[in-house]
């Protein structure tokens, strides 16, 4: 499992993922991102519910 870690740079998770996960591509700076802003804020890296209206 990738552990995000203060001061690591997206190029280093990319790398570490490309390590990890061999011949699979590594997410985006922008996908990184946001997965590390949703987990600060919600404590989640999945994608909020959307409320429905209705």
């Amino acid at each position: 499992m990738l552990v995000i870690e203060n001061c690591r740079s997206v190029v280093l998770t990319q790398r570490a993922y490309r390590r990890k996960y061999r011949g699979k591509q590594a997410p985006s700076d922008d996908t990184i991102l946001r997965l590390v802003s949703n987990f600060l804020e919600y404590g989640t890296v999945g994608d909020r519910q959307h409320t429905v209206h209705q």
